[in-house]
C-alpha cells in the first residue's frame, strides 16, 4: 500500500511536471512565434522605409528635371522675345529708312 502510495505520488508528480513542461513548451513556443512576428514586422518596416525613401529620391530627381526644363523652356522665351524686338526695332529702322527717302525724294522733286 505504501509503495502504491508513493507510485501515486510520483506519478501524480510526474504528471504535474509533464503539464508544466507543456505551458512551458507552449509558452516558449509563443515566444518563439511573437519573435518571428516581431522579426517580419521589424523587416517589413524597414523595407516600407526603404521604399518611401527610393519615391522620395526619385520625386526629387523628377522635380529637378522638370525645373531644368521649365528653366530651358523660359531661357528659349526670353531668346525668342529678344530676337523678335530686334525684328522688330530693324524693321522699324527700315521704314523709318524708306520713309526718309522717299521725303527725299519728294524734295527732290519738288525742286
Amino acid at each position: 500500500m505504501l509503495r502504491a502510495a508513493a507510485d501515486n505520488a510520483t506519478m501524480s508528480h510526474a504528471k504535474e511536471l509533464l503539464e508544466e513542461e507543456k505551458d512551458e513548451v507552449k509558452r516558449m513556443n509563443q515566444m518563439v512565434q511573437y519573435a518571428k512576428c516581431v522579426s517580419v514586422r521589424d523587416k517589413q518596416i524597414q523595407e516600407k522605409k526603404h521604399a518611401m525613401l527610393q519615391d522620395e529620391a526619385e520625386q526629387k530627381r523628377l522635380d529637378l528635371e522638370m525645373e531644368i526644363e521649365r528653366i530651358r523652356a523660359l531661357e528659349a522665351y526670353q531668346a525668342r522675345d529678344v530676337q523678335r524686338r530686334e525684328e522688330q526695332a530693324h524693321s522699324a529702322a527700315i521704314l523709318r529708312e524708306q520713309l526718309e527717302e522717299r521725303r527725299q525724294q519728294r524734295l527732290r522733286e519738288e525742286e
